[in-house]
């Protein structure tokens, strides 16, 4: 697995959209606007992300 380089984001103050998408390599406009519901990747995986949301924004 390879980490996202960069600060974790407030806990207590997260940003709007995707918590991630200040370290994002992939990030998307959306990403900054609208946090991405889980959805299922495969029998047991599960993701959080609009790059693989299957109803992209």
């Amino acid at each position: 697995v390879k980490g996202i380089p960069g600060s974790l984001p407030s806990l207590i103050n997260p940003p709007k959209g995707c918590r991630f998408e200040p370290r994002c390599p992939v990030k998307l406009p959306v990403c900054s606007e609208k946090e991405p519901e889980m959805f299922g990747i495969g029998d047991k995986h599960y993701a959080a992300c609009w790059r693989l949301a299957p109803d992209r924004a």
